[in-house]
């Protein structure tokens, strides 16, 4: 999603829930990644489970017409020991593509040399005065790479002087492809599913590939570094993220971070980045800038060097020249850039065209492309940006989605001496003089195909509130990287949150951090704006100084210690209008027997006793079964929260199905709520990624996934957390208790029927320590009911008889009473004490239904608490975990498991 200002027009598709959760639960995920997935096109779970963790490697490389002949054709020329030419282009896809042969040539010991040519002196593609040079001095082959395609003349000549060209090319062709000895071609050319475009380096990649098969070294190491100069290529240009693309630069990042190439390693070092954390957004604006300013304002073969560099301190060098260049570019861009924007601002006022058209004396042609770039941006339209020197032009466009700028310009054709690009980007020479012809005929080109609107775009996955969005949901939106074009990053929206601080923040000031409160939930979240500052803080204040708040768009990312940021992508002033949300995440989870909430709050607590009181009752034994083993580990989950996936669904073994499929015995993981299972299926793609979408938790029996859902068989690994699912299934399973779940009792009842053939206890102390906190804490007893009568009689005689409808508020006011009672004062604590002293009559609803009123009891008159309903659930319960909870951590737990249906309270044993 482009990052744009506060006035640009937010969107969002309508939202699809139900196909979401179901989407989400047959893969294992929260249910907002499922929304995403469907945006995406990705309603399939096949599509999706292969999106998410796309097969290991790239495909085959014969699937790409002219790839045979041409790795063919380099093979002979280095069995035949021919001098060969790796003739590229300035750009990064360029210089990438280039390094990516040349690499793969050297590597079968052929005697090659790189050349690319210089922007300025000598312009784009194949030369003939260049190749024919090159006869001259013996080369027999060159392998034209990112350029070519429309090369007819040179390459002809070529063939007169005995130079056979091999064109590897993903620009647009013309009528005919080149008289070459083979042609990889453009995207259109390509058997790739779905004929996606591909970007140059991604063809040399394959190309590479097919290269190395034949030699018979399909499995040569040097394809862990090409790959990693096929990601860098692949995103700077800016192709879309799908695929056989997406394949290529997954596994590209994964190399890079483990073993990077020395050069792309010096680059990221001068940069000031670890490439052990360089991810797509580090390619498309920090490292592939330094290797496209080479091109702009240096020499080309700069980056070139840094790319074929073989040690550390061969990249020492052009590393620190690609940098000085960066620099050079930034200061010339900005000083184009506002002469651009005048201009443009000029033309937008006079005549409000479809496409913008500016030229400048002085201007560096290798800056133009990133000029039209940021007018792009700003404009909202198609741009182009020309060099004139003298009576010579040269220039660059950039176009918006809606436009195939291509075919635009190629009805101009008649005024370009040189004129080459694809649907998004073009670049030109000319005679100056026929510049005001070249804007009035693309004005009325553009204005032909498309009139806007002329407005930016925030697009946004999903409205959802700040109570949704937890460190899982970002881990989860991880695995929809790379993003890029084709795969956009996902775009979160909240709505009318309240601007609590507001300050710039970093060495210049140019980064934005904010406090932000939303009022339906009370939630507080943290906010980062990188590099704008100077924009969006003044949008911050004036809704602060009106009363109003602000609408963020962003994405949850984990920050550099692992904690939770909202990173925003554009802020705007809220209209007041609050989007209908349809998600809640968060929300209880119904399941047979009451709610297991995934967030407690104090209006689930009655409930949840009421449940847990239930749950004795539940289920009758299946008869005499054989015991199941049963393994006492307890503390392994303290010590590996991430899972014991090693155990779970080790690598090579058969894989189990819940659903009845030959294999190893299946494996339930029993935890305490939906949001732990969450949290443990996110760890089961990162640890456990042979299973490829196998893991799948479950809240509802109708929740399992179905044998046709995953890999024909169903999930290997089914994470719940309650035991209807478990009750549900075919056939006996292994369960791990990894968190102590609700109602342990009626887990135990089900280890005893027969429904467990291996029981595997896991859970820590910690979990101790939860339930208590969880399930005991706001379980009111008799001598706390004592202690808040009190503390509220004294609170209606200082402040009178008016009690706060919420009890989070009259918690804190309790608490300022009897500050040494404060951290057990919970908000469902509170709930529930009302909710006994409601039933007996001592508070009462105020007038309105807003709020509570004191009453308290006559001077002489005994509170007889088992006389509310509410307070004899909430002792039953507190009984049933208390003894739950010596069961299950005393020494003879194992006994406690197997035994606990039979000896259960309220039962004769």
């Amino acid at each position: 999603m482009a990052e744009v200002g506060a006035a640009a027009s937010w969107h969002a598709p309508s939202p699809d829930p139900v196909r979401a959760r179901r989407l989400a639960s047959r893969l294992g995920l929260h249910p907002l990644v499922g929304q995403l997935l469907l945006n995406r096109g990705m309603g399939d779970v096949s599509a999706a489970r292969e999106f998410l963790a796309p097969a290991h490697g790239a495909s085959a490389p014969w699937r790409l017409p002219g790839v045979k002949a041409a790795a063919w054709r380099m093979l002979q020329g280095v069995r035949r020991r021919e001098p060969i030419v790796v003739y590229g282009d300035y750009d990064a896809d360029g210089q990438t593509a280039t390094a990516i042969l040349v690499r793969a040539l050297r590597r079968l010991g052929a005697e090659v040399r790189p050349f690319i040519p210089h922007r300025l002196s000598q312009g784009y593609g194949l030369h003939e005065d260049v190749l024919v040079e090159m006869a001259g001095r013996g080369v027999r082959l060159v392998v034209a790479v990112d350029c070519g395609l429309t090369a007819m003349s040179a390459i002809r000549q070529a063939s007169r002087h005995g130079l056979d060209v091999v064109v590897v090319d993903h620009h647009e062709p013309g009528p005919r492809l080149p008289p070459a000895a083979a042609v990889v071609a453009a995207h259109r050319m390509t058997g790739l599913p779905g004929g996606e475009e591909m970007a140059a380096a991604g063809l040399a990649y394959h190309t590479a590939m097919a290269l190395l098969a034949f030699a018979d070294r399909p499995g040569d190491p040097e394809v862990d570094e090409l790959v990693q100069l096929a990601a860098i290529g692949t995103v700077a240009d800016v192709v879309s993220l799908t695929g056989e693309n997406r394949r290529l630069v997954r596994e590209g990042l994964q190399r890079l971070r483990a073993r990077p190439l020395p050069g792309l390693q010096a680059l990221a070092s001068v940069a000031g980045i670890s490439t052990a954390e360089v991810d797509a957004y580090h390619i498309a604006f920090i490292l592939a800038p330094r290797l496209n300013a080479a091109g702009r304002v240096d020499d080309p073969s700069v980056g070139l060097a840094l790319l074929l560099a073989r040690s550390p301190e061969e990249a020492a060098e052009p590393a620190q020249r690609l940098d000085a260049a960066n620099r050079a570019r930034q200061e010339m861009e900005r000083r184009i850039l506002e002469q651009a924007v005048a201009e443009a601002e000029r033309q937008v006022e006079a005549g409000d065209p479809p496409v913008v058209v500016v030229a400048g004396e002085g201007w560096h042609p290798g800056v133009v492309g990133v000029v039209a770039s940021r007018l792009v941006e700003r404009f909202a339209r198609p741009a182009v940006v020309i060099a004139l020197e003298g009576e010579e032009a040269r220039g660059s466009a950039r176009s918006v989605p809606d436009v195939n700028l291509y075919e635009a310009m190629a009805a101009c054709g008649p005024l370009f001496v040189k004129f080459g690009g694809h649907p998004m980007a073009a670049g030109f020479s000319m005679a100056s003089q026929d510049v005001p012809a070249l804007r009035e005929r693309l004005v009325e080109a553009v204005g032909a195909r498309w009139r806007g609107p002329y407005a930016s775009r925030v697009d946004l996955d999903a409205w959802v509130s700040l109570a949704d969005v937890g460190p899982e949901l970002a881990d989860q939106l991880a695995m929809l990287e790379p993003h890029g074009e084709g795969n956009p990053r996902p775009a979160l929206g909240a709505a009318a949150l309240l601007p609590l601080e507001a300050r710039p923040v970093g060495q210049d000031g140019r980064h934005l951090r904010l406090v932000v409160r939303e009022p339906e939930t009370g939630v507080e979240a943290g906010v980062i704006a990188f590099g704008r500052a100077q924009e969006w803080l003044p949008v911050v204040e004036r809704a602060r100084e009106a009363g109003r708040g602000i609408d963020v768009a962003f994405v949850p990312r984990r920050g550099r210690w692992g904690e939770l940021e909202m990173r925003a992508l554009a802020i705007r002033e809220s209209d007041g209008a609050v989007p209908r949300i349809v998600w809640a995440w968060a929300a209880p989870v119904a399941v047979g027997g009451g709610r297991a909430p995934a967030v407690c709050g104090p209006a689930d607590v009655s409930a949840v006793a009421k449940a847990v009181v239930g749950a004795r009752a539940a289920g009758e034994r299946r008869g005499p079964v054989a015991p199941p083993v049963v393994e006492d580990r307890r503390g392994l989950a303290d010590e590996v929260p991430h899972g014991a996936w090693g155990e779970w669904s080790p690598q090579g073994t058969p894989v189990a199905s819940l659903t009845g499929a030959a294999g190893a015995t299946p494996v339930v993981v029993a935890v305490g709520d939906g949001q732990a299972a969450l949290r443990l299926c996110t760890a089961g793609w990162r640890h456990a990624p042979h299973l490829a979408g196998r893991v799948a938790w479950a809240g509802r029996p109708e929740e399992i996934p179905a044998p046709a859902g995953l890999l024909g068989d169903g999930a290997a690994v089914l994470i719940t957390w309650t035991p209807a699912v478990l009750a549900s299934l075919p056939g006996p399973v292994e369960l791990w208790v990894w968190e102590l779940p609700d109602s342990p009792w009626a887990w135990a009842r089900l280890v005893s029927s027969g429904a467990v053939r291996r029981l595997v206890l896991a859970y820590g102390e910690r979990q101790r320590q939860r339930a208590e906190e969880r399930w005991l804490a706001p379980l009111p007893d008799l001598e706390t009911l004592r202690h808040l009568y009190r503390l509220l009689t004294a609170q209606a005689s200082v402040a009178g008889p008016d009690l706060p409808e919420d009890p989070g508020q009259l918690a804190s006011s309790l608490g300022v009473l009897d500050p040494r009672s404060r951290p057990r004062l919970s908000a469902a604590l509170v709930a529930n004490a009302i909710a006994v002293f409601e039933e007996l009559g001592v508070v009462e609803r105020a007038a309105g239904g807003r709020g509570w009123r004191w009453k308290g009891v006559r001077a002489g008159v005994k509170l007889d608490l088992t006389r509310s309903a509410r307070y004899n659930e909430f002792i039953e319960a507190r009984r049933l975990w208390q003894q739950a909870l010596e069961g299950a951590f005393s020494e003879a737990a194992t006994i406690w498991w197997q035994d606990g249906a039979a000896t259960a309270p309220g039962r004769s044993a």
